[in-house]
């Protein structure tokens, strides 16, 4: 008798866990679209800006690179930890994730991967790209019960990509 009660009460309390249609949420954020030719034309170094939405952090010899979420990397000497210096900033429309390795930043910018040359980290070079190695970026909640119809290609205008998300 106790296995049966047992049992009622652990399907009372599993069926608690299914979704119903009601308490699905919809996501809160609108997809922001660029024109693939004006996203890879963005990319270039620009004086040093504030921190505002910081992401990754590496160290590269006496360099830190701090990305901006969805708008690039920051340069910043860090010689003297006490006086670290802005030297610029690296604008990537899209930008979400970096890496550093062997002399080289590899960072997306939104679907693509793109190579700068840190032989003089003042003045990084980009140097190649590899294009579409990503998919497109989610909302930042994930949620993808109601997507806004301008986040699927075929809805929205040709040869745009999502650099970010709105609320």
């Amino acid at each position: 008798m106790k296995k049966i009660i047992i049992l009622w009460l652990s399907i009372g309390y599993l069926s608690g866990c299914i979704p119903r249609k009601d308490d699905i949420l919809t996501t809160t954020y609108t997809p922001v679209l660029m024109e693939r030719a004006a996203m890879e034309a963005a990319v270039r170094t620009e004086p040093p800006r504030t921190l505002v939405n910081t992401g990754k952090l590496y160290k590269y010899r006496e360099y830190l690179f701090i990305s901006e979420l969805f708008e690039g990397i920051h340069v910043i000497n860090n010689a003297n930890p006490l006086l670290p210096k802005k030297i610029g900033f690296i604008r990537i429309p899209g930008c979400v994730d970096m890496a550093v390795k062997d002399g080289y930043l590899y960072a997306d910018n939104a679907t693509d991967l793109i190579t700068f040359n840190l032989n003089n980290p003042e003045n990084p070079t980009m140097v190649h790209r590899v294009k579409d190695v990503f998919p497109e970026l989610l909302p930042p909640d994930h949620n993808m019960a109601d997507i806004p119809s301008s986040y699927s290609k075929n809805e929205r205008p040709e040869n745009t990509v999502i650099v970010k998300w709105q609320r």
